[in-house]
């Protein structure tokens, strides 16, 4: 019966929280959690299958008993609150393994994880008491009649079951306590490679230190030498600073520190994923080649620091064995050619004990200046190595393992003890107050629906209409003129040239390829005012031409339009513009027609007419599969992606154009640290998309007063992974031709099209995916269309990318 194995459930929990409480070591400790969260997933599958069993002789038989009402209570409310308290076991989990990995490095002390541990256990305790709570009232005030238990069970009749959903979940997520296990045992085993290499730079530096050191304490005792015999017996002083200059054993420091950091190199792992983080139900993890981020890190910022002291102890050890040379052989010179006990030589210098250790009281100077440098230099690589060469690096939120230089990492790193420990505190304050939610509304991510994500998404990119003054100079679509036209100078050449090799006699045809907003009608505006002013015929769809004083209606017949154009271009040299090659289509006239009769008109007219078309990556490719349009033009240049620079500059461009002042969150005016740092993540965030990254900044705008906009990151929501299969077909027919209608759909979709996608439909219209315009004509939201794209790609049914 559910009831008695949800009895056993909770008595496991409080057996498993007991044991926990009373295991003081460690490793068996969280090899004891990592169990309990196996077992707690395993009970909570046995449930969740047999009440699902229960539940469809129920649904039959419109049971309304208690047994029932108890049954959909455990499918519908308790499985889903067991899955997040399961979330909850396992990301305290992941805590607490980071917590064993700051401990093993020493970030932190025993008292803190006995702290956290205490966190833990407090917790999941709670957390098993309210999901108690929460079974026990809700039967209670569900079944004191048959009239609220038909009430209760009535809706849940309606509904699919969710089990099949939650199960999944549930056997990923007791799959994750041995992941988290084996990952924290190989991050470990990395921590002591680590403390080895660390080991192994400071060992090469203490032993250039002592070398040195050995050094000048030499040279103190030789220059002592040296003042008791220099002036009665310099013929002693000879054989003596040949025994010391023999002691002075030449050192490779270089070749014995790669032949020791090879094998521990060699330790690490070239593969690594390792959980960092978990957010909003999912393990953010890294994927980290220690092997390599540790060579490239040593290589940058330790080994040049070493070569500089092993060069020092070298130029030291050198130093002090050319000056014990000279002395020597000057106090040979001395006692050959006057005797021992006199001072002079055959150059008539007096030999004093002054005279032959002044080079040693000169060297030692220079000794000690270099051994404080080389004390200097290890300082900067202690520095170095505590700050930055630490395996807890990975937990940092930045996307690099041991990247960030030290200048910026003095400022930027903060990871001691008392950091460390603020953040588990604060982390659990954080899953306490969710569990204080628990039993309402549980308000994180795990808990949005997919329609509530996407309805976020969509509002994090709707432009504020107090500023649409502002906007508006920013997302003004058409030519403007070449007052705001910025970059894509190596496009404008490419394009010069295949002009003037037209004018030439050559064929003249460009296509225009790129993603929604990359700049393809502005760019295809541009050569047309550019080249050809007042002598380019603007093709659309369902429109009026007019050219050389005569008038044409296109509708979506693009060969009946393209036979126009040649009969009226007989005695002209003049420009197609055909923009936006997917809109021509309608129900008696296909895409494929229209390309076929584009590309015969290319063939045919090319050398008099210099023709260019626009179209989307997704339809190149499907074009190229079944006409092979690619083959009928001079060149393609694909518009997707803009260099930063040039997005800066059209960003400040159209900024200047607004002729408001622009201060950041403190109403001071933006500095160019800030502009660029703000333009850099909107260039990433859209790909150098031209467009998209001129929708972003306007919206990232807020008005402060007439002369004054302010600079506010809005929070980034992102287009959740939405798309099924039958979504993706429809929305990949939908792109294909930018903008379709409902009759073009039943078309292609034949008796499907009612049956199963018309309700599709529904949903992305109700949804504000897909928007349906005065004309009834369909098409993707534009705020959400290169999402979209890219998410179709990774479904493989259109290529977005190029």
């Amino acid at each position: 019966m559910p009831q008695e194995k949800l009895t056993d459930f909770y008595l496991f929990i409080d057996d498993t929280l007991a044991q926990l409480s009373a295991t003081e070591d460690t490793k068996a400790y969280l090899k004891k959690f990592t169990a309990g969260l196996n077992n707690a997933a395993e009970k909570v599958l046995e449930i969740g299958d047999e009440v699902s069993a229960q539940i469809y002789g129920f649904e039959t038989a419109k049971d309304t008993s208690e047994a029932a009402v108890y049954a959909y209570l455990i499918d519908f409310g308790w499985t889903e609150r067991a899955k997040f308290f399961l979330i909850l076991w396992r990301n305290t989990l992941l805590e607490l393994q980071k917590a064993q990995v700051l401990l093993h490095t020493k970030e932190i002390d025993e008292t803190a994880v006995a702290d956290l541990r205490n966190r833990a256990e407090s917790t999941l305790q709670a957390a098993a008491s309210d999901l108690q709570d929460y079974t026990e009232k809700t039967f209670a005030a569900h079944t004191a009649s048959e009239k609220s238990r038909t009430r209760f069970l009535k809706p849940y009749f309606l509904q699919t079951n969710p089990w099949s959903t939650y199960k999944l979940q549930i056997q990923t997520l007791a799959s994750h306590g041995d992941i988290l296990q084996e990952a924290t045992k190989n991050l470990l085993f990395t921590a002591d490679t680590y403390d080895a290499i660390e080991s192994l730079v400071r060992k090469s530096v203490i032993d250039c230190q002592a070398e040195i050191s050995e050094a000048l304490l030499s040279l103190d005792n030789i220059i002592a030498f040296i003042d008791e015999n220099a002036g009665e017996a310099p013929g002693k002083i000879a054989p003596q600073l040949e025994v010391n200059e023999e002691k002075i054993i030449a050192h490779d420091h270089s070749a014995e520190f790669a032949a020791e950091l090879s094998p521990r190199l060699k330790k690490l792992p070239s593969e690594s994923r390792i959980p960092v983080a978990a957010d909003n139900g999912i393990i953010e993890t890294k994927d980290i080649n220690f092997r390599s981020s540790t060579r490239r890190w040593l290589d940058s910022e330790i080994l040049p620091l070493l070569y500089e002291v092993w060069e020092l102890t070298e130029g030291i050890r050198t130093g002090l064995k050319m000056s014990l040379l000279n002395i020597r052989n000057r106090a040979l010179l001395a006692a050959n050619d006057n005797g021992d006990n006199n001072t002079g030589n055959s150059s008539g210098e007096i030999v004093t004990p002054a005279s032959l250790s002044k080079p040693l009281h000169l060297f030692k100077e220079t000794a000690a200046r270099l051994k404080e440098e080389c004390s200097y230099l290890y300082e900067i690589i202690d520095h170095r190595l505590n700050k930055e060469f630490n395996i807890t690096s990975v937990y940092k939120p930045t996307d690099d393992f041991l990247e960030i230089p030290l200048q910026n990492a003095i400022s930027q790193l903060v990871f001691s003890q008392n950091a460390v420990f603020t953040k588990i505190r604060d982390w659990w304050l954080r899953q306490r107050e969710k569990l204080q939610r628990f039993r309402t509304d549980v308000k994180r991510e795990e808990a949005l629906s997919i329609s509530e994500k996407v309805v976020r998404y969509l509002d994090s990119r709707a432009p504020d209409p107090e500023n649409s003054q502002y906007a508006g100079i920013f997302l003004t679509k058409g030519y403007i003129g070449e007052s705001f036209r910025v970059g894509r100078e190596e496009e404008i050449a490419r394009t010069q040239r295949i002009v003037n090799q037209w004018q030439e006699g050559y064929r003249g045809a460009v296509l225009l390829t790129g993603k929604r907003f990359s700049g393809r009608s502005l760019f295809g505006d541009l050569i047309a005012n550019r080249y050809f002013p007042g002598n380019t015929i603007y093709l659309l769809p369902d429109s009026e031409v007019e050219f050389g004083g005569r008038r044409f209606q296109t509708e979506h017949n693009l060969s009946g339009a393209l036979d126009w154009v040649a009969k009226h271009t007989l005695q002209t040299r003049s420009m197609l513009w055909l923009d936006n090659l997917e809109l021509w289509s309608d129900a008696n006239h296909t895409l494929s027609q229209n390309v076929r009769a584009l590309q015969k008109f290319i063939d045919n007219n090319c050398s008099r007419i210099f023709i260019v078309v626009s179209m989307s990556n997704w339809l190149q490719t499907h074009m190229n599969i079944h006409h092979d349009i690619d083959k009928y033009f001079q060149a393609e240049i694909n518009m997707d992606k803009m260099p930063r620079a040039d997005i800066a500059r059209a960003i400040a461009i159209r900024h200047g154009a607004t002729h408001r002042k622009l201060v950041n969150e403190k109403g001071e005016e933006i500095t160019p640290q800030e502009f660029n740092k703000h333009i850099k993540r909107v260039y990433k965030q859209t790909e150098g998309n031209i467009g998209e990254a001129l929708l972003l900044w306007s919206n990232s705008i807020e008005k402060v007063s007439e002369n004054e906009v302010r600079l506010h990151r809005k929070s980034e929501a992102v287009l959740p992974k939405f798309i099924s299969s039958d979504t993706g077909v429809l929305l990949s027919a939908i792109m294909l031709r930018k903008r379709t209608r409902d009759y073009d759909l039943n078309k292609i979709f034949g008796s499907a099209f009612k049956t199963k996608y018309a309700g599709i439909l529904l949903r992305l219209l109700s949804l504000g995916l897909v928007k349906r315009h005065l004309d009834g004509s369909l098409e993707v939201t534009e705020t959400a269309v290169n999402d979209i794209g890219r998410q179709l790609e990774e479904k493989h049914y259109l290529r977005y990318h190029k």
